[in-house]
């Protein structure tokens, strides 16, 4: 690999030394060498020369097709400024009715996403949706568009219009034999509508999005987890935890770690709010554990040293202690 990027490297310079017309494919390619290699701003640098040799040569739509794969990276390093001029200029001159004009409203799509602009994002997104149409975009590609639609307006607080979005999404998906993207589809489309306080239209989503995902043990564990925070908001505490519990259980089975993770979280929160200071840490230092043998302590401590601070905070040092005596001595005689 060194030796071709060595070679590269001097492919490079010497069609720029010679003004070979060639020199733009070149730093494209090295460019995604570079990406490769994680040197983001490297190639960024790249993808903007070639971008201004294309556009010296009247080439527009491999001006088009550079400046949107710029605009990509310089949003990956968070230069969103940059990112949306590249983006622009890419849709401005993009061919119509190509891929490559579908690929420059979807990335400005992304750059305003990420920039707190939400209802911008949804007319670029359907945008692309509507020069795809011509070309005959698959049917996973819409799906992923009308998904990244229920993420902007969801942002944008119209829950509703999120819920539509993800089941049109799950509807494409699972005609493209997508059954897992389906599934999440539809748990995001059942979550906007709990979002929305449309809970008969919610209840029906839940249980379409069971009935459609029967082995899914990741996905029964995030709709266990959608109906406990239901009947939390009902103010039904024991429903609420029974429901956490088998998250919990269904994370597990499933080998699920944010699930598991968020359902340990919420247990222990819903113990200690019912008094149960023994089962709120047990919960948190289970669920310590369970995460670190997958993730490794590191990662595991760096979510539940927060919550256990919680509660020593809470309970206060002395009180916090003696749980934890509690528990460890409880641990010792299992």
């Amino acid at each position: 690999m060194r030796v071709d990027r060595d070679a590269l490297d001097e492919a490079v310079t010497d069609a720029a030394v010679s003004g070979d017309p060639a020199l733009a494919g070149l730093l494209v390619e090295r460019a995604a060498a570079r990406i490769t290699e994680g040197a983001l701003g490297d190639a960024a640098m790249d993808l903007a020369a070639a971008s201004n040799l294309h556009r010296d040569a009247g080439a527009e739509t491999d001006e088009a097709r550079t400046r949107q794969a710029l605009s990509t990276v310089q949003r990956t390093l968070g230069a969103f400024d940059e990112a949306e001029l590249n983006a622009r200029r890419a849709r401005d001159i993009a061919p119509p009715e190509t891929p490559f004009a579908v690929a420059a409203s979807t990335e400005l799509g992304e750059v305003l996403l990420l920039t707190a602009r939400p209802r911008e994002a949804v007319a670029l997104y359907l945008e692309a949706l509507e020069k795809g149409a011509p070309i005959g975009m698959i049917a996973v590609a819409r799906a992923a568009l009308h998904r990244r639609i229920a993420i902007a307006f969801a942002l944008d607080g119209d829950h509703a219009q999120a819920a539509l979005a993800a089941d049109e999404a799950a509807a494409l998906y699972a005609e493209s034999g997508h059954a897992t993207a389906a599934t999440r589809a539809r748990i995001e489309s059942a979550t906007a509508l709990v979002e929305a306080g449309l809970g008969g239209a919610a209840t029906r989503a839940i249980a379409e999005a069971r009935a459609g995902a029967p082995h899914d043990e990741a996905a029964h564990a995030e709709l266990d987890l959608l109906e406990s925070a239901r009947a939390l908001l009902a103010k039904d505490g024991a429903r609420a935890l029974e429901l956490a519990r088998s998250a919990r259980q269904h994370a597990l089975d499933g080998n699920a770690l944010l699930p598991y993770v968020s359902a340990a979280l919420v247990i222990a929160d819903l113990l200690d709010r019912a008094g149960d200071r023994l089962g709120a840490y047990r919960s948190l230092a289970v669920g310590w554990v369970t995460a670190g043998d997958k993730i490794g302590n590191e990662l595991a401590a760096s979510i539940f040293r927060a919550p256990l601070e919680s509660l020593r905070t809470r309970w206060g040092a002395v009180g916090f202690d003696a749980v934890k005596s509690a528990y460890e001595a409880a641990r010792q005689r299992s």
